[in-house]
């Protein structure tokens, strides 16, 4: 039977989702189509399935599978703008279940609204579920991965969520290429889980990854061709140059402010606010360790930390070792979810002691309040 409280926090969130569904179904209806749409659809959605997939016409504005989502909805039902959109709108349903599936982990029915408030509430990321473009499609597949992912650390030895997890990171990379970067990520994550079980082997490693390594070789197969073809033809020139901080984490903040009229404001708060969220999380996360050992990276905190943190490192490295660009704005976003993930499971952790589980839920709505109102005013249509 379903506790009270848990049938209350399942009804609050469905009310939020209904309420954004919404907003992005009539943003979705009443904008009118932007450059990059326009583009998709006149330049990729006339070519064939294996033209759009094989990169015959060279360009970083052919998301494969929101060019495939436009053609396919465009053929049943026309090219009305809300027609080219409804994949993006699917997306957003699926991010919006995922993220729910994810934070029922933290158990407490406020934590659980905040978080849900959190992860959704960003008018910038929202945008994009009302656009024929893959970013938040690639987010939404990206946030299906990391529940998977879940699943595999409750269920190391059950090949389905290894199958969905790794099926559901290609997706997310065939949205957009960007999410390269996590998949790679998540892969190491996978590979941490496996290591810091109780009954690890070498063998046991090696046979766990034949999956991820051929889901992987086909991820390859299919874009090879498109990947080769834009680096030969200059395709690969979008993102910045100066360093993680300065071009990701600062261009997420800076957008996610939307332009308000109190953004030059908000932003430096932002700033200190994710930096000082970090180092705390690092602090706990360390601390954590110590007092229990190597074994409990397994643990909600270290892995949320780490699907954070992970992606960050290998932005930095691929920067280092072959010159890519760093992540900006809108190739970004799914930086989003990630943050807030991560900041959760940390206030989850430390409120599991009575002496700061008060004190750590008003946290959790002083922290959640801003959020929610800044979405509200810079709402539009």
């Amino acid at each position: 039977m379903i506790k009270k409280e848990d049938r209350l926090s399942f009804i609050v969130i469905l009310f939020l989702s209904i309420c954004l569904l919404t907003y992005t179904v009539i943003r979705a209806i009443t904008i009118g189509i932007t450059f990059d749409e326009g583009t998709s659809f006149t330049e990729f959605v006339p070519l064939s399935f294996m033209d759009i997939i094989s990169y015959k016409i060279t360009n970083a504005n052919n998301h494969i599978l929101n060019t495939l989502g436009m053609k396919l909805f465009s053929s049943l039902f026309g090219s009305a703008e809300f027609v080219l959109r409804i994949h993006s709108l699917l997306a957003h349903i699926m991010y919006m279940t995922f993220s729910y599936l994810i934070i029922k982990r933290l158990k407490k029915p406020i934590l659980i609204i905040c978080g849900f408030i959190l992860i959704n509430f960003n008018p910038y990321l929202l945008d994009f579920f009302a656009l024929a473009r893959g970013y938040a499609m690639a987010t939404s597949f990206m946030m299906g991965s990391i529940y998977f992912l879940f699943m595999i650390m409750d269920n190391p030895t059950n090949k389905k969520y290894v199958i969905l997890c790794f099926v559901f990171l290609s997706l997310s990379v065939m949205s957009n290429f960007s999410m390269l970067i996590f998949y790679s990520s998540l892969w190491i994550i996978f590979n941490v889980i496996l290591i810091f079980q109780p009954d690890f082997s070498i063998k046991k490693l090696v046979k766990q990854n034949i999956i991820p390594v051929i889901v992987t070789l086909l991820l390859f197969l299919i874009l090879f061709e498109p990947i080769r073809r834009l680096n030969k033809f200059g395709g690969l020139y979008f993102g910045g140059t100066t360093g993680f901080w300065e071009d990701t984490a600062k261009s997420v903040i800076a957008t996610s402010a939307y332009g308000q009229s109190y953004s030059s404001d908000l932003i430096p708060i932002l700033n200190y606010f994710v930096i000082t969220v970090i180092i705390l999380i690092s602090i706990v996360s360390i601390l954590f360790l110590i007092r229990n050992g190597l074994r409990a990276i397994n643990s909600n905190i270290i892995i949320t930390f780490l699907i954070l943190m992970m992606p960050c490192a290998v932005s930095i490295l691929q920067h280092l070792f072959i010159n890519g660009h760093f992540l900006t704005d809108r190739m970004a976003i799914f930086f989003i979810p990630l943050f807030f993930l991560s900041l959760l499971f940390f206030i989850d952790s430390i409120s599991i002691s009575s002496r700061y589980k008060y004190i750590t839920r008003l946290l959790m709505i002083a922290f959640t309040l801003p959020f929610f109102i800044h979405t509200i005013k810079a709402a539009n249509f």
